[in-house]
Formats: C-alpha cells, sequence, structure tokens
C-alpha cells in the first residue's frame, strides 16, 4: 500500500468513489508500469448497465482507506481508459461499496470534499436533517424517491454522472412505463451518448411535457425538470421499476450523508 500511494501521488492518478458498484478495480497497465506487487485470484465477470465484461482478480496485502484499512484487499483488474479522464489527472481505479459500506459517509458537492467515518467516530447529523432509509441489495446502496408522483427504488450511484447542466435520472423501461401509466405526459427529446464498462451506447431522453417539467423528490428535497434517461438492457433493465441516481442528481442534493450502519440517508431540509 505504501509504494501504491507513493505511485499514485508522483502519476496524480485517482480512484473513482463509487456507491453504484459493488467490487472495486484498479487499472492492469497502471500496475505493471509501476511494479505494483500483487497475487492473482479466480476471476470472474463484472456487470453494469451498459454489459458484462470477464475479469482476473488482483490480491493486495494492505490497502489503507481513511483511519481503517483492509488485508489481502481484493480487487478487479480492469482497463479504464475508455472512460472520460478528470483534467489533467488519470483514473486507475474505483472503489465500490465492498469498501465503502464499512464507512459513514459525508459528501460535500459545493467543496468537492468526502468524509469518511468508522462506526466509532461519527457524529449525529445536525437536528434540522432528515434521515431516510435506505436498503442494501447487492450491496448497493438504494431509497425510495418520487419521480412524478410514482415512487420507485432509487439506487445511489456516485460513479456515475452527465455533463449536461440539467438533472438526469436513469430509469429502466419498467419505471418508464409505470410513470408514463400514472398519467405523466413525457416528449421524447433525442438521445444521449454513455459509456460503461462494456463500452459506449446511445440511450433515448424523456421529460416532462407540462411547465415545471418532471419532479424528483429525495425526502424533504426537490430536484424540478429532471430529464429521463430511459434502460432496456443490462444490470438495470428487469421487470421491476428502478432508477438510478448520478452524480449528476447528487450533486444538486448538495451535502448528505450515507451511512451504512443506521441505513439512512441524511439530508438536510430546504
Amino acid at each position: 500500500a505504501s509504494a501504491s500511494r507513493q505511485a499514485m501521488a508522483r502519476k496524480g492518478t485517482l480512484f473513482l468513489f463509487d456507491t453504484g458498484a459493488n467490487v472495486s478495480g484498479v487499472d492492469a497497465d497502471w500496475l505493471a508500469a509501476n511494479r505494483i506487487p500483487y497475487r492473482t485470484t479466480d476471476g470472474g465477470w463484472v456487470a453494469g448497465t451498459t454489459g458484462s465484461i470477464p475479469v482476473t482478480k488482483a490480491v493486495f496485502d494492505r490497502i489503507d482507506l481513511g483511519h481503517g484499512f483492509f488485508s489481502d484487499a481484493v480487487f478487479n483488474l480492469q482497463s479504464f481508459r475508455h472512460f472520460a479522464q478528470p483534467p489533467g489527472r488519470q483514473q486507475i481505479g474505483l472503489l465500490g461499496t465492498d469498501f465503502i459500506n464499512c464507512y459513514a459517509v459525508r459528501f460535500d458537492y459545493p467543496r468537492r470534499r468526502i468524509e469518511l467515518s468508522l462506526a466509532g467516530e461519527r457524529l449525529r447529523p445536525p437536528a434540522t436533517w432528515v434521515g431516510v432509509p435506505v436498503e442494501y441489495p447487492y450491496r448497493l446502496p438504494t431509497v425510495r424517491v418520487r419521480v412524478g408522483g410514482v415512487s420507485i427504488p432509487c439506487r445511489l450511484d456516485s460513479g456515475a454522472t452527465y455533463r449536461e447542466s440539467r438533472v438526469h435520472l436513469d430509469v429502466n423501461r419498467a419505471a418508464y412505463d409505470a410513470i408514463r401509466r400514472a398519467g405523466v405526459r413525457l416528449r421524447r427529446m433525442g438521445s444521449i451518448g454513455v459509456v460503461g464498462i462494456s463500452g459506449p451506447e446511445q440511450l433515448p431522453l424523456y421529460e416532462g411535457t407540462n411547465t415545471n417539467g418532471i419532479g424528483l423528490d429525495f425526502g424533504p428535497r426537490r430536484l424540478s425538470r429532471v430529464v429521463l434517461v430511459v434502460h432496456d438492457r443490462g444490470t438495470f433493465s428487469g421487470a421491476e421499476p428502478m432508477a438510478l441516481a448520478s452524480a449528476s442528481v447528487l450533486r444538486g442534493l448538495g451535502r448528505f450523508t450515507l451511512d451504512p450502519f443506521e441505513k439512512k440517508l441524511w439530508l438536510p431540509r430546504p
């Protein structure tokens, strides 16, 4: 871990903090170029909203994160070259919920800061904050939201985003159908290109036809004029309605705390 930290500091590299991934990954070419020691173990498949890819797994003796550490830490060996890179930096991996769920995480998008707290380090949220129940299917934080007045389970995915200024909410086809059945009038507004672990694809976009567009409610917080991005395949598809809140949505919430110990999403009142 010490060698890894020194190499990352020297190269200006980054790990994506990804609450939408239940396994972590690291770039195989970067490990080889920097001669980072690891041992391999049985491989498998990793699946995303755009498809699946085969992977080999690497085991590191120790990984430090916040005030915690992990022995025999397992990462998928992947390539991150096809993802958009941060300006002047290199993304060489992602941290998934196999590590993140060991901490209460306070997100502060205005300050571009994440604070990690072990169970014994947590502070109580301010009295004006509201706790929304969180479930963890497949280790992925999921809350109930209302989209156009329709209650839908929504996965919190800090590892995905859109570059457009409007709030884009990912939904599967079942959620799209449920919203339309509820009487929400939608119109097609073209498509958008996305890149996932299995490569690029084009997805259709929809917006509400009324003056205020589609509203998205997270407990006490409301985001307006939301654009729906509709998925028909990948792990996100399925017979039951499901939404996914990428960083495009989460940054609209500003500040919040995700606490896996109490299974609460803490949000300030407007």
